[in-house]
């Protein structure tokens, strides 16, 4: 058995260009909400998106990978603007998935409220970092 085993950096780089790789698949599709709970490993969508009626948001074209400055490039980043459209919101979350419609969660972030009001929009850029574990 090994006594210490670390991904090196040009295996994190690997692992975030795989994910960038999946083209149409990747979690390149952005939606916010409005709940308050942290995020857990068995979510599977948007906490709370009562008040937000707007679509998701295709980030693809903006999704890319990038250096973190640990001397990899080991960073997945979606970029992606949503403009709120149907009534003021406190907007809480973000979530990433692998398709515009039904889609796959890949991502869920919870944050301060960012209250918006109709016409009103957050451009957000999402970074997921892999680090050796």
């Amino acid at each position: 058995m090994a006594d210490l085993v670390s991904v090196v950096n040009t295996g994190l780089t690997i692992v975030a260009a795989q994910v960038l790789a999946l083209g149409a698949s990747a979690p390149a599709f952005i939606e916010w909400g409005v709940g308050g709970v942290a995020p857990t490993r068995t979510d599977s969508d948007v906490g709370d998106s009562t008040g937000c009626a707007e679509a998701r948001t295709d980030a693809t074209g903006t999704d890319s990978v990038v250096a973190s400055g640990d001397g990899g490039t080991d960073t997945y980043r979606v970029v992606g603007t949503i403009t709120k459209a149907d009534e003021a919101a406190a907007i809480t979350e973000v979530c990433t998935f692998t398709s515009l419609a039904a889609g796959d969660l890949f991502l869920r972030a919870t944050f301060s409220a960012i209250n918006l009001e109709i016409g009103n929009s957050i451009e957000f850029t999402i970074d997921t970092k892999f680090a050796p574990a």
